[in-house]
């Protein structure tokens, strides 16, 4: 089985997360996010991406 997985920019994120829950979501709200590991993935850095998984 193969696994579909998706990179994003943290910039991407923010306006993926802004069109998905239809609030404003910043970069910074992201960083946060990305750095105390307070999302519902799993991250791996890899080639200086980060690389989510969902849980």
């Amino acid at each position: 089985m193969s696994e579909n997985i998706q990179l994003f920019s943290i910039l991407e994120a923010s306006k993926w997360a802004t069109d998905y829950i239809g609030k404003k979501v910043t970069t910074s709200n992201i960083a946060y996010l990305i750095q105390y590991s307070e999302t519902e993935t799993t991250k791996h850095i890899q080639n200086n991406n980060i690389i989510w998984k969902t849980i």
